[in-house]
């Protein structure tokens, strides 16, 4: 993704590079060092763009909270080379598999003892 694409998503939502980088969860130097071409984004930052650019930044401020819960957002922001890919599904596994343990007792009213 090249810096002119950067730049249009970030202006299409109408937020300067501090709120951009603010609901990305990066620092606004990340989103400025882009925009000026110092440096590209990770495999993983195009994939987080791509999902602003198509489905608009509340949709990936939603997604990010449920990210920082389960603790997958620093592992997404890590992944230069798709090398940690099989690490970030071992924990959507666990984050899926604790939500149907939740669920499991709520049904039971929670009198699990």
């Amino acid at each position: 993704m090249n810096k002119e694409k950067i730049r249009e998503i970030r202006l299409a939502q109408g937020l300067t590079q501090h709120e951009f980088a603010k609901a990305l969860g990066l620092k606004a130097s990340h989103v400025g060092h882009w925009e000026q071409g110092v440096v590209k984004p990770s495999i993983t930052a195009v994939r987080l763009l791509t999902l602003v650019d198509l489905h608009g930044i509340d949709y990936v401020k939603v997604e990010r909270i449920d990210m920082e819960r389960k603790g997958i957002l620093e592992l997404m922001l890590r992944d230069k080379e798709g090398k940690k890919l099989k690490e970030l599904e071992q924990v959507e596994k666990k984050g899926v598999e604790e939500e149907e343990e939740k669920k499991e007792k709520e049904e039971r009213g929670g009198n699990e003892n």
